[in-house]
């Protein structure tokens, strides 16, 4: 799952809920806080916790 690109269904505060291929996974924000309706992409799973990174356009 590693580099896989998904949308935050919630606000990640750190954790929330991302969309990944219409399925609802719950995830952990590398950093702080990330809007909803943002891009993210997955950069570490340990066991069953999913750590995502915001996406941004520079």
């Amino acid at each position: 799952m590693i580099g896989v690109e998904g949308i935050t269904l919630t606000p990640l505060r750190p954790s929330g809920t991302i969309v990944v291929e219409d399925e609802r996974i719950d995830a952990v924000s590398e950093g702080g806080f990330i809007a909803k309706d943002k891009k993210v992409r997955i950069v570490k799973t340990e066991g069953s916790r999913i750590v995502v990174r915001e996406i941004t356009d520079i």
